[in-house]
């Protein structure tokens, strides 16, 4: 049993971890887009 706890508590963590990154970048590249923006009108 312990085993099993073991390997979908990781999986979990793993898969939160990919989610995280994954916000992470998507924030970053939305604070990105005004600053864009602002290059092509100025």
């Amino acid at each position: 049993f312990l085993d099993t706890d073991v390997a979908a508590e990781s999986t979990s963590f793993a898969t939160s971890q990919v989610q995280l990154q994954a916000g992470i970048s998507v924030l970053a590249q939305a604070n990105l887009l005004p600053q864009n923006l602002l290059k092509l009108i100025g």
